[in-house]
């Protein structure tokens, strides 16, 4: 049996919630998945009731974006202590920063045409942790665009006429950070951000491992991360990156998976951050 370890539910930026996600992820016959919304553990509570039901493991987890210089580089965090104070602080700020930033997406709309507000923003993140596209289905919802990737390509994607930059911080703060929450640290979509560089420096400051298997990685992708990450002794790992049916990305749950002995390597890496306790 398999498992999808790059999921997100509604509690961010997915469409399905917690316990749908879960009952897919069921049906498709999967052993575990890890739930990692972007900034929140909002979702986990749900995802766990439901995965007791029916006996399921839930990793739980958290996506943190940084820079390197101009790059944006995401980091997958599983099994962090989803109470630690100054995790959920930092959490609770991003969330901040989110609002704030959606509130630029929509003046820069405005100044383009777009005639939506951030109420309208609001209502179609219903509490999640506001992302790009909350800001795409409510410009989708008043006919400024026939899909959401219409919105991000023509809009707000980077180098789109309405894109803000995020805050950020580097990938040492977000390493440190999770270290101290006692997650074990991946690099997720690493064909993405394309820093292979810096990996050597990020594993000693405590990364474990690196998504290759995943939506945006081709096969020749796929090859290079399977050998940088056996050169550099990292865990290779692997998920949809599950966002919403009928999505560019992550059309269905399990369509990118690991086997279970790799899920047991990370989980050593977990129980031996709690034994340093």
């Amino acid at each position: 049996m398999s498992a999808d370890l790059h999921i997100h539910s509604n509690a961010s930026d997915g469409s399905l919630s917690p316990s749908e996600i879960v009952k897919i992820a069921y049906a498709k016959n999967l052993r575990a998945f890890a739930l990692t919304d972007h900034d929140t553990f909002k979702g986990i509570e749900e995802a766990q009731i439901e995965a007791d039901k029916l006996s399921i493991d839930l990793i739980p987890g958290v996506e943190l974006s940084c820079n390197i210089g101009e790059t944006d580089v995401h980091i997958l965090a599983y099994w962090p202590d989803v109470n630690d104070p100054d995790l959920l602080n930092e959490l609770k700020e991003r969330r901040k920063n989110r609002k704030e930033r959606a509130i630029k997406f929509v003046e820069k709309l405005n100044n383009n045409g777009i005639h939506i507000t951030f109420d309208d923003v609001l209502s179609v993140a219903k509490g999640s942790a506001i992302g790009r596209s909350h800001i795409a289905r409510a410009m989708k919802s008043k006919n400024y665009v026939g899909s959401i990737q219409e919105a991000f390509n023509n809009y707000i994607d980077v180098n789109s006429c309405c894109y803000v930059k995020k805050e950020s911080c580097s990938p040492e703060e977000v390493l440190k950070m999770i270290k101290k929450a006692k997650g074990v640290a991946t690099i997720a979509h690493p064909g993405v951000s394309k820093i292979d560089e810096h990996f050597l420096n990020l594993k000693k400051l405590g990364l474990a491992g690196l998504e290759v298997y995943h939506p945006d990685h081709n096969k020749s992708k796929i090859n290079h991360y399977e050998k940088l990450a056996k050169k550099l002794n990292l865990i290779a790992t692997g998920g949809s990156d599950f966002h919403a049916r009928r999505s560019s990305r992550g059309i269905t749950i399990g369509s990118y998976s690991i086997e279970m002995e790799t899920v047991e390597k990370l989980k050593r890496k977990s129980l031996k951050l709690l034994a340093n306790t």
